[in-house]
């Protein structure tokens, strides 16, 4: 991760205003989970193969680290964790369990003559869904476009993540670029992650606050 971090500083850091030690929570791969989408009006297997060629178009935006199918599977065969049925407090669990930051789970179904995808991107950090995102299909044959739409969609909709790599006389700088759609001029957000709230009848997780510490504004892309 060091090297990575230095490489990055090398052809597409970021000189800020303002002296900031604090990392940056804003372009980090987020390690993500992916289960089988359900299937609803269709048969299992075309919804195990969109959920495969959805995890390899998460993967192919370069946003993602997308764990394996197996691995995922066999590490909640241990635990004995069933994803079927489960609510959004049990998701969060299984993505700590799994140790990813996003969890996305959700169903294909057929309505008419069209199949539609609906994914949700649960922020295992944070505890609640931080995106949802609709795609259709007119046949089987586009699926695999629609998987495309919805991997660049999701990408779009999580904030990117940086780290502040070095500090040069007033300035800070960030392991973010121009490759990771930021520009001179655009304002990042210094946030920490504060305390997690829970329902007091169900101990159902209700979210975790984030406190925002600073803003820092883009002056070069180097």
């Amino acid at each position: 991760m060091k090297n990575r971090s230095l490489v990055i500083c090398c052809y597409s850091a970021l000189v800020l205003w303002g002296l900031i030690f604090t990392p940056l929570y804003a372009a980090e791969k987020l390690k993500i989970a992916i289960n089988d989408l359900e299937a609803f009006g269709v048969p299992e297997s075309l919804a195990l193969s969109t959920s495969d060629l959805l995890r390899t178009e998460m993967f192919k935006t370069g946003y993602f680290h997308v764990m394996e199918r197996n691995q995922m599977k066999q590490i909640l065969d241990e635990q004995k964790f069933q994803l079927s049925g489960a609510t959004e407090s049990d998701i969060i669990e299984i993505g700590k369990l799994l140790s990813v930051q996003l969890m996305a789970m959700g169903s294909i179904n057929r309505l008419g003559n069209q199949l539609v995808i609906n994914v949700r991107l649960v922020d295992v950090e944070e505890a609640r869904v931080k995106a949802a995102e609709t795609a259709t299909a007119t046949s089987e044959a586009s699926i695999h476009e629609a998987t495309k739409v919805l991997a660049n969609r999701m990408s779009q909709s999580i904030p990117l993540r940086g780290k502040v790599v070095g500090i040069e006389e007033n300035n800070v700088i960030v392991s973010l670029g121009n490759m990771d759609r930021v520009n001179p001029g655009m304002t990042l957000r210094v946030q920490r992650l504060g305390k997690t709230y829970q329902d007091p009848s169900t101990g159902e997780s209700l979210g975790r606050a984030v406190v925002e510490i600073a803003q820092l504004r883009v002056k070069d892309v180097m």
